[in-house]
């Protein structure tokens, strides 16, 4: 399928215009091993990314995701799920409900089909109906949060209207190590503009359902086309993390396992 094929696309969506509410931001509906986004097990399947545009942290507990408007209840988000106030919620579709983070019974179509937000009390707060989607293409909002759903590269757990990871200019190395990690976490990548980018560049930590952890930017050592460093992470939780190296323009996103 050509990305052509937007200029028919049958797509609408329906959101209450309120920002108190979350939105669904963006989703994958045919991922495989070459995207670099995989869940805890280390599988590729289908994701959605949910939105808080609200200036405070929302409570998910009781919200609702489907693929289908008969049966609104296939995920629910259990109680202790939150959003950060602009943050990022992570829903694997892939109907494995033992794993770590958020399973949904449901997988989507990459033929097109349906995606239902709806609050604990069944109201509709976010839905569309999409089309055919390619592999490894994400299908997200632009501007983030608000705009109108189109096909771009993936901006997995950040604001889509960053460029992809894949964009951050002559990466050479991007390596998180040892990995698992007991808990003192290095980092090193070789970027040939990484110099330049030493005022706006940020590196973040983000659990594996996409909420935010904690700032590395303390931690930041820049050489003339790299950077490094030594994060402490023995206070933290076994589990998956992403390390999210971004500036204004660019994300770069790798994936760590935390076992002390």
């Amino acid at each position: 399928m050509k990305l052509i094929y937007t200029l028919f696309c049958s797509c609408f969506f329906f959101a209450l215009q309120a920002q108190d509410f979350p939105v669904i931001n963006e989703f994958m509906a045919s991922n495989d091993s070459l995207s670099g986004i995989s869940d805890p097990a280390g599988g590729y399947p289908d994701w959605i990314e949910i939105y808080n545009p609200a200036d405070e942290v929302l409570d998910l507990a009781g919200y609702r995701l489907s693929d289908n408007y008969d049966n609104t209840d296939k995920f629910i988000f259990p109680t202790g799920s939150f959003i950060e106030a602009d943050g990022y919620v992570i829903v694997w579709a892939d109907k494995d409900l033992e794993e770590d983070g958020f399973h949904a019974d449901f997988r989507l179509s990459a033929g097109g089909e349906q995606l239902i937000l709806t609050t604990p009390d069944g109201t509709v707060t976010d839905s569309l109906t999409f089309g055919e989607q390619e592999t490894n293409v994400s299908f997200a909002r632009i501007p983030n949060g608000t705009g109108d759903f189109t096909f771009r590269a993936p901006t997995f757990g950040f604001n889509n209207e960053l460029t992809s990871t894949r964009d951050f200019a002559e990466v050479k190395k991007a390596e998180v190590f040892p990995n698992p990690n007991s808990g003192i976490l290095y980092f090193e990548y070789l970027i040939s503009d990484i110099s330049e980018k030493k005022l706006t560049v940020s590196l973040q930590v983000y659990d594996i359902n996409g909420k935010f952890v904690t700032d590395l930017g303390d931690n930041l050592n820049f050489g003339e086309d790299s950077l490094s460093g030594v994060a402490d992470m023995r206070t933290f939780p076994d589990g998956f993390y992403y390390l999210v190296l971004s500036d204004n323009e660019s994300v770069l996103t790798k994936k760590f396992f935390l076992r002390k």
